[in-house]
């Protein structure tokens, strides 16, 4: 029994390839001899930060990846009280929570493999039982609760489910990985959930990648966003698709997300891609998730809102963008950009032509970079009518503001 509780063994793609370990000195995180086998030395396998080989991997850079896994703040806070665990105990909380991550992986207790999905039939929530969750967030973050058992790190109240064939939803219990996540508006931002829906639909119309979402009303809109980290096959499977946030990929420690604090910026972001050989195709993805949030005026874009998928099979590649909002309509937030652009600690004062000097300063070329914004900004009035007819109830005084940001955006 204490050997148990002392170990988890990490899950991914069905195969044991990592043991943590709770030591006297802190954790220990090693791969298994299975995935030195499956894998070449030195693949990105759970993180760029945590490359594979034969010896325990550096404990600061571990333990900073696996706090990454896990909700930040209050939630966090809340979680560990509810579950009588020390809020510092990673391993703790990895033990509790990391059935259902972000990304690929599943904690489970040494000895224990993960469920077969389709084992056991759905427990399926009923209209009633969906509105009891979402109202209990304030007490009951991502619906833990008895029988879910999730991590998903960020500090908003989110319920993680999983969304059935027919469209009916699901607790991501026994064996079935969570498949969308419906976040709740924050009481000290009217209007958020149609704010960030409104943001995405602008940048799907401009032509950049971002995460798949919807506004449920129960009866108060809800945002439902679809994880770009599963993949529901066409018999209703669903396969976890591994990805981390690029505070993970950095070694960021715990809280440090934002580059005024001393974490990534924009710049450390582009280096990462190039140095895992990603072409400029991701860097032109993140030069468009850049200008998306000027346009609408994110100044909350930090390392954690940006990720890497790494699927399998597959090479690395940038995620779509999430997590955008236009902070700008809260005159309460703070302007300070979440990664620099161009040095500007303003988002008030980025420019297009500050966009452009960033992405050169990732060594993409000047022409390609221009082309692309140039192109961006040219839909983006047409991306801004059609976001605003796809969000029914989005404020105009929003849809007036991110018009009005757009228009010298292009000086």
């Amino acid at each position: 029994m204490k050997a148990a509780a002392e170990r988890l063994s990490i899950w991914m793609h069905g195969r044991h390839v990592a043991t943590l370990t709770k030591a006297r000195r802190g954790l220990s995180l090693s791969y298994t001899a299975d995935a030195q086998e499956a894998y070449d030395v030195n693949t990105p396998l759970l993180s760029v930060s945590l490359p594979l080989g034969p010896r325990a991997l550096p404990t600061d850079a571990a333990t900073a990846f696996l706090d990454g896994l896990l909700p930040e703040g209050e939630t966090r806070r809340m979680l560990a009280y509810d579950l009588r665990i020390y809020v510092d105990d990673t391993f703790g909380l990895l033990a509790a929570l990391g059935r259902d991550c972000a990304g690929a992986l599943t904690f489970l207790p040494e000895g224990e493999a993960p469920p077969v999905q389709g084992e056991r039939p759905p427990v399926v929530l009923m209209a009633e039982d969906l509105a009891a969750r979402l109202r209990r967030l304030h007490v009951e973050p991502l619906g833990v609760d008895g029988q879910v058992r999730i991590s998903l790190a960020g500090v908003q109240q989110k319920l993680v489910l999983s969304r059935l064939p027919g469209g009916s939803w699901a607790l991501p219990i026994d064996g079935r990985p969570s498949t969308h996540i419906l976040k709740r508006a924050d009481p000290r931002f009217p209007d958020m959930v149609l704010n960030e829906a409104f943001c995405l639909a602008v940048g799907r119309h401009m032509g950049v990648s971002v995460a798949g979402a919807d506004v449920l009303r129960i009866p108060d809109p809800i945002l439902v966003v679809e994880r770009y980290d599963r993949h529901v096959e066409g018999d209703g499977g669903i396969r976890r698709v591994h990805q981390e946030d690029m505070a993970q990929a950095l070694g960021a420690p715990l809280g440090v997300k934002y580059e005024q604090q001393g974490g990534p910026g924009l710049r450390a972001v582009a280096r990462l891609l190039r140095e895992q050989g990603l072409g400029s195709e991701d860097l032109l993805r993140l030069l468009d998730t850049t200008l998306l949030n000027v346009l609408v005026g994110n100044a909350d874009a930090h390392a954690k809102n940006l990720s890497l998928l790494h699927p399998e099979p597959g090479p690395i590649r940038l995620a779509p963008a999430y997590d955008v909002v236009s902070t700008a309509y809260y005159p309460q937030v703070d302007p300070r950009p979440g990664m620099y652009i161009n040095g500007k600690t303003s988002i008030h004062e980025v420019v297009a032509d500050d966009v452009i000097a960033e992405a050169v300063s990732w060594r993409l070329a000047p022409d390609l970079a221009r082309r692309r914004v140039e192109s961006l900004l040219a839909a983006v009035p047409a991306a801004i009518e059609a976001a605003a007819a796809e969000v029914p109830g989005v404020p105009a005084d929003l849809v007036a503001l991110v018009r009005q940001r757009c228009r010298p955006a292009g000086s």
